[in-house]
């Protein structure tokens, strides 16, 4: 480690004298020749850290292996064609998932790191995600082109991302596609009879659900069904009396038939619409009455 104007020089040589064939395993001794690499560390203080690794290229010695020169790898530490070590990686993508990836460029250049924001970006794009397994399965059928290739779709209900588009409406598709995700603890389906067969299959454990739509949908068709093949009759009525012709068209008018009498004013009403009269009488306006 040296101090060099702005900057601390950290070399590296490795030490180990055999690499691996990625390809076939054989373990090689003879070096066809060393180079340099120049990968940045993470920041000391505010002092960039570039570091110096004299890294080898072997000779695969297996006669059958089709790669000739092997290059030393450095797993953990260094990746293929990298400039940033591994720890400097993490660190910038833990800023840039704490805000953007400009902010992380500008803070990054703080700290000591140069970067910029389109990098920042590719790297979160490339970093491999891995979702916990889903437990919680919907299943129902898709439409490929329709009227003519269905297929089955499955959605991750917890998190509501669709998973996978299977072929066909039958039950092994569907079944080999459970027994590779064993994690499933629900499985959400139409009423067809292949989803259910394929999960009593794979999942004997998992509890299988119908969803609300299609039950709804069943039980509207059910009544429509229902309703036009039952007779219904009206209730029964008391039957009127019929009149002959010779009976009397006078009707009788019983005591409870009385019309309702008309509401009779309040003695204050009554006494105001007799001064509004007399007022009136003596010649006064309207406007005049409209205060009183």
């Amino acid at each position: 480690m040296a101090l060099e104007q702005d900057r601390i020089v950290w070399s590296r040589e490795p030490r180990r004298n055999v690499a691996s064939c990625p390809v076939c395993a054989t373990p090689s001794r003879r070096v066809h020749r060393r180079y340099r690499r120049n990968p940045w560390e993470v920041p000391w203080g505010l002092w960039p850290v570039p570091r110096l690794v004299q890294a080898r290229r072997f000779f695969c010695d297996a006669p059958t292996c089709p790669r000739r020169i092997v290059v030393e790898p450095f797993p953990r530490v260094l990746a293929r064609y990298a400039r940033q070590t591994a720890r400097l990686r993490h660190v910038l993508l833990a800023l840039a998932h704490a805000s953007h990836a400009e902010m992380a460029a500008r803070r990054a250049r703080w700290l000591g790191s140069v970067t910029s924001p389109d990098t920042r970006m590719r790297c979160q794009r490339a970093e491999p995600i891995n979702p916990p397994s889903p437990r919680v399965w919907g299943v129902d059928a898709f439409a490929l082109r329709r009227g003519c290739t269905s297929g089955t779709l499955l959605v991750d209900l917890e998190r509501r991302p669709p998973v996978a588009v299977l072929e066909g409406r039958t039950a092994e598709p569907l079944r080999k596609w459970l027994q590779d995700h064993p994690t499933v603890a629900i499985l959400v389906r139409d009423r067809a009879h292949a989803d259910a067969l394929a999960g009593r299959l794979a999942a004997p454990d998992a509890l299988q659900v119908a969803d609300r739509v299609h039950r709804l949908r069943h039980v509207s068709e059910a009544l429509k069904a229902l309703l036009p093949s039952r007779r219904w009759h009206p209730p029964a009525t008391d039957p009127q009396p019929e009149l002959s012709p010779h009976a009397s068209t006078t009707l009788t008018v019983s005591p409870t038939d009385t019309p309702p009498k008309a509401m009779q004013p309040t003695p204050r009403t009554r006494a105001v619409w007799e001064a509004v009269q007399q007022r009136r009488g003596l010649g006064q306006s309207l406007r005049q009455l409209a205060p009183a």
